[in-house]
């Protein structure tokens, strides 16, 4: 891939952790490689076919100087998702920023950090079977084109099935998520996950009348999902990461997913530890004033757990759900029914707290 670099743009700025980086400022050196296909500006001697690196430069100059960060990490992630987002033909892009004046009082160069973003590939599935199916996967792709982080957007013929099950489907959910919370993922920060789920909630809320769910365990994204229009947090720890979570669900009369999980798969006895662990879950929801009917428990079938574990869980489900039908909360002594469909599906369990 042909590149163009732009070498140690020399900014003066006042990012920094300490008060007298934001105060005196200091200076940073920037490069920027750029990387697309030249070819076709070579051959026809023309720039609309390549990247003018002189307006580069000023872009990224001015976001330099127009925003003040406390990491240079953070200034590094900006210039190159806006770079890239604004100049369309790039595959690519290298941020390189020398700090040259760190306070380290030790001699030194410079402190440098160094980031490379790109466009991926990505194939996404689409199903309705709902309505007018073919409109709402029209409009899906339609949202996804016009999406300012998609840069091309090609549709493969429409495929249609049999219906499978109940073919009467006529109340759902969706359930949107900002952050990968797979095995070994990598946390994002809560601004760029709000960026990411905000607008597609409030963009779902327009325009269809259906419950949306946030999947986060991060209050200021609860929030914000919520002010946007989302009627569930679906909280992989359960409240047990950030307890402001459970806060937020009583003030906003929110239902919740409470599932349960663990940093590491070490347990005394698998089931009932599970079962004390969501009972912690449960007590925070209680403290808070969280309803009973807006509780919904799930065991979480690949958290947590090894392939043995979720094995056994799922073996286990209608003891999970014997257990919570006779509690005795706090709330009253009344008994809670749960849905009679605990079998051993492949599925995540769902229990269903709910008070006669």
């Amino acid at each position: 891939m042909d590149k163009i670099e732009i070498r140690d743009l020399e900014c003066f700025c006042h990012h920094g952790m300490l008060k007298e980086e934001t105060a005196l400022g200091q200076k940073f050196l920037v490069s920027v490689t750029l990387y697309t296909d030249t070819r076709r500006a070579g051959l026809n001697d023309d720039l609309t076919f390549s990247v003018d690196y002189a307006e580069v430069s000023h872009f990224v100059y001015d976001m330099m100087k127009n925003t003040e960060y406390k990491l240079v990490e953070a200034v590094a992630e900006r210039i190159a998702r806006e770079v890239l987002l604004r100049y369309r033909i790039l595959n690519a892009i290298e941020v390189r920023i020398k700090k040259p004046w760190a306070p380290i009082l030790l001699p030194m160069d410079t402190v440098a950090l160094s980031i490379k973003r790109e466009w991926v590939q990505v194939y996404v599935g689409i199903g309705s079977n709902i309505g007018n199916r073919r409109k709402y996967i029209d409009d899906a792709f339609a949202g996804i084109r016009n999406d300012r982080y998609c840069r091309k957007a090609y549709m493969s013929k429409i495929i249609e099935t049999k219906p499978y099950g109940y073919e009467d489907q006529d109340k759902f959910l969706i359930d949107i998520g900002g952050e990968s919370t797979r095995p070994g993922h990598t946390q994002i920060s809560d601004e760029e996950e709000i960026e990411r789920v905000v607008p597609v909630i409030r963009r779902i809320k327009e325009r269809f009348e259906i419950p949306v769910s946030i999947d986060t365990y991060k209050s200021s994204v609860a929030k914000a999902a919520l002010e946007a229009g989302a009627d569930l947090l679906n909280d992989i720890w359960g409240f047990l990461y950030d307890e402001e979570m459970a806060v937020l669900a009583s003030a906003h009369d929110a239902a919740v997913c409470l599932m349960h999980n663990r940093e590491a798969a070490v347990y005394d006895e698998l089931v009932p530890d599970v079962i004390k662990d969501l009972e912690r879950c449960l007590a925070i929801a209680e403290k808070h004033g969280v309803k009973r009917e807006k509780i919904i428990l799930d065991p979480g079938i690949g958290f947590g757990k090894t392939y043995e574990q979720n094995l056994e869980i799922m073996n286990h489900l209608e003891q999970i759900c014997v257990i919570f039908r006779s509690l005795k909360r706090k709330w009253d002594n009344r008994r809670y029914s749960v849905p009679h469909s605990c079998d051993n599906s492949i599925h995540n369990a769902i229990l269903l707290l709910s008070a006669r």
